[in-house]
């Protein structure tokens, strides 16, 4: 039984609703299928309605339907998915050869045919090797270039090689410009090249293995470098412990005298203290008992208690003794300052033994070569890149030659390859210290450059052509652009770039168009290095797109007015009825939900709000503006616009007025592709609608009834004989005669304009 092939494409079980393949299908009553989160995401939304609606056709359901699970869809998106995984592998990507038979997508080719000039993939090969008429055909490695192969004179294959002119040939080539040349076959010549290289290759596995025996030695001697080192530093660190130890020891020792002498004095003060508060006690008795007699009015008592208080003051039977209030150590102090002078001597003098004995300690290294045979040491094997040469070069000896073409070769498309500049990268890098001769003639600049240099176009002006050609996107709103100078200019593959900025190292502002919308710009408006606006018109709508770049958190706060300003300017400068979309970097969050703030954002951001994010908000509110990233429920990698490192955010929006929101139909972030450095690309599905204004057809009818006035009438036969050059026949040409007749009685009777509309 005969098998029937169906050929289906990945966009017809994709989701209308975020544009990527089907997950966890869902079908809806209408007929139309959307990933189950999405179209749940679309109906909350209508919740407060009521009335449930498909985002496709617009058919509404009430109440709201009960999704159940597509499994006959989910499994052909599952076997769609791994049937593109299997055959990937088997098509032609970038830089790879594609088969020449194959039509629609090409496969990837396996081999080249140098009689039949073309490449096959392995099921287009088979011919080759069982028919018999193809036996005597040259199979070698795919290749793309395959008509460098062919003489370009004589369209034979070049299977000589011209010693004389270092060239390849075809046979009829030696009949005529090469008649008399020094030439071989190809095959004796890559005999000879390939003996030479051997040899080299020989001298290339010599110098390696004398390298490689100098790298053991080196490592060896780094080794016992370190084990010697590592022992003297242990020992060291040994013996400064031991003298820390004793100086330790002599240090408690010293601070024991101190305390023993502190500890001998305040125990001798301390007796002759208490001696003294006893004392004081004592007198302190003797006074409260002498107060008391003098208090006394009984005479008698007084007398006889006279004779036992009465004793003189002035007699005091007190040890004397002398203390010495400041206590001094200086002697102590004065040895201590001796000798640390005398350890500090003793350490510089034998710290000033030891540095030479350590400094002698030391690994010869060779010395800085001077010479051409001490660079030769570091002498580089370079070959020239084929992938990356332009088209106005030609490489030849075994991609060792390059020279200048009159004339553009016919290589392959490779994204490595110049299209803008005349150059070829080589295909080894280097690194360290590298060494190689180059042999020129002419104009040739000879540079070192990294892998990552630009290729193609202009720089960052063709990436930006190549990225809105790749993903049709019309107009692109550009920050951080770094171009100095406010001009237009093409920058490849159809669009022209608008831009303004003061300086190469700061700011800068952009638009870019498709070249074939330039001829609808009415107005170029510069404001500064962070604002600017283009006006233009499709078929009487106007519209304004304003590019903006806003100051980031740190800067200061005079700046950011000033940016606000400018903005605020901008729009108050465009009348109500024209239509404006804004694409800015404002740095700063709207953040997720629309609490409060419903008439001008939707609930889809990211993160928590901050100033900046208010401040846009604010502008969005006086400006009758929406934010239209919001509006679109989308996972998070198609909503965060700014990624470094660990950072996501969404600080990148694009804004419209919110009497046009109708006209958008999507709103995501593009992954992978970046506008400025770590911004995504957000783009906006917007459709203007044209809406036909009547037009009046404006008729001048003259007034024929005022010739009824025999003065009228008389004006107006003086004046036609006039015109007529007073002629009584008239005219052949009556056309002209006509246009005599209608032109006097408009003068003579006068007219009437008449409007005729029209739609």
């Amino acid at each position: 039984m005969a098998e029937a092939s169906i050929s289906v494409g990945q966009d017809q079980f994709s989701c209308p609703v975020c544009l990527d393949l089907l997950k966890d299908p869902v079908t809806i009553p209408c007929g139309h299928s959307y990933c189950k989160v999405c179209i749940n995401g679309h109906w909350d939304q209508e919740d407060v309605k009521g009335v449930y609606s498909c985002p496709q056709c617009r058919e509404t359901f009430t109440p709201r339907p009960v999704l159940r699970r597509n499994n006959m869809l989910a499994e052909v998106v599952e076997k769609l998915k791994k049937t593109e995984l299997q055959a990937a592998h088997c098509y032609a990507g970038p830089g790879d050869v594609e088969c020449d038979s194959c039509t629609g997508r090409k496969r990837k080719a396996v081999n080249s045919c140098l009689v039949c000039q073309a490449s096959f993939c392995q099921n287009h090969l088979k011919p080759h090797y069982q028919s018999p008429a193809f036996k005597k055909h040259k199979l070698v490695e795919a290749c793309a270039e395959l008509q460098e192969k062919i003489c370009s004179e004589h369209d034979k294959l070049m299977e000589i090689y011209c010693r004389t002119d270092q060239s390849f040939i075809c046979y009829l080539c030696t009949m005529d410009q090469h008649k008399g040349h020094d030439t071989v076959s190809t095959k004796a010549e890559r005999t000879e090249k390939q003996n030479e290289l051997k040899e080299d290759q020989v001298k290339f596995q010599q110098r390696i293995q004398e390298k490689q025996k100098k790298v053991q030695e080196l490592k060896k001697t780094v080794d016992i470098i370190k084990i010697g080192s590592q022992a003297a530093v242990d020992d060291s660190e040994m013996i400064f412990t031991m003298l820390i130890s004793s100086m330790e020891k002599k240090r408690s020792e010293v601070t024991e005298l101190i305390r023993a002498q502190e500890k001998a004095e305040v125990s001798r003060a301390e007796r002759i203290l208490n001696q003294l508060e006893q004392e004081i006690a004592d007198l302190k008795k003797r006074v409260t008992e002498l107060e008391q007699l003098l208090n006394t009015h009984d005479h008698i008592h007084f007398l006889q208690s006279f004779p036992s208080l009465c004793v003189s003051p002035g007699c005091d039977d007190s040890p004397s003794f002398t203390l010495n209030q400041h206590v001094s150590f200086d002697g102590v102090r004065k040895s201590l300052s001796d000798l640390k002078k005398r350890v500090k001597q003793i350490c510089e003098e034998e710290f000033n033994k030891i540095r030479p004995q350590a400094a002698a300690v030391q690994m010869i290294l060779p010395s800085e070569p001077k010479s051409r045979n001490n660079f030769l040491q570091y002498f580089c094997y370079l070959t020239l890149d084929p992938n990356t040469v332009h088209p106005l070069l030609i490489l030849s000896e075994m991609n060792r030659v390059v020279r200048r073409s009159r004339t553009e070769q016919r290589y392959s498309d490779h994204p490595e390859r110049f299209d803008s500049w005349p150059q070829v990268l080589c295909k080894e890098s280097v690194s360290g210290r590298c060494y190689w001769e180059v042999e020129w003639s002419g104009d040739v600049s000879i540079s070192v450059s990294y892998k990552e240099i630009s290729r193609k176009g202009r720089g960052k002006g063709r990436e930006l052509a190549d990225m809105m050609e790749r993903r049709k996107v019309d107009i692109l709103c550009v920050q951080e652009t770094r171009w100095k100078g406010s001009k237009a200019r093409s920058i490849g593959a159809g669009f022209k770039l608008f831009y303004y900025g003061v300086d190469s190292k700061r700011n800068g502002v952009g638009v870019v168009l498709k070249e074939k919308f330039v001829r609808n710009v009415l107005e170029v408006k510069r404001v500064s290095d962070r604002v600017m606006s283009l006006k233009l018109e499709f078929e009487g709508v106007m519209l304004n797109v304003v590019s903006g770049y806003a100051p980031q958190v740190g800067c200061e706060l005079e700046e950011k007015e000033r940016f606000w300003s400018e903005l605020d300017e901008v729009m108050e400068s465009i009348p109500t009825g024209e239509r404006v979309v804004i694409g800015v970097d404002f740095n700063g969050h709207v953040g997720e939900g629309n609490k409060g703030d419903e008439e001008v954002m939707g609930k889809f951001g990211v993160k928590e709000r901050n100033l900046e994010g208010q401040m846009v908000v604010d502008f969005a509110k006086r400006m009758d503006m929406g934010v239209v990233n919001t509006y679109f429920q989308k996972r998070e990698e198609h909503r965060v616009t700014y990624k470094s490192g660990g950072r996501r955010t969404q600080v990148d929006y694009i804004l419209c007025r919110r009497g046009n929101l109708k006209e958008i139909s999507d709103c995501k972030v593009v992954v992978g592709e970046s506008v400025a450095r770590q911004h995504r690309m957000v783009v906006c599905r917007m459709t203007l609608m044209v809406c036909k204004t009547k037009r009046s057809k404006i008729e001048k009818k003259t007034k024929w009834w005022k010739l009824k006035k025999e003065e009228c009438c008389e004006e107006f036969r003086q004046k036609l004989r006039q015109a007529l050059g007073g002629q009584v026949l008239l005219p052949d040409d009556w056309e002209t005669t006509a246009e005599v007749i209608r032109e006097t009685g408009r003068k003579s009777a006068g007219c009437v304009i008449w409007k005729e509309e029209r739609r």
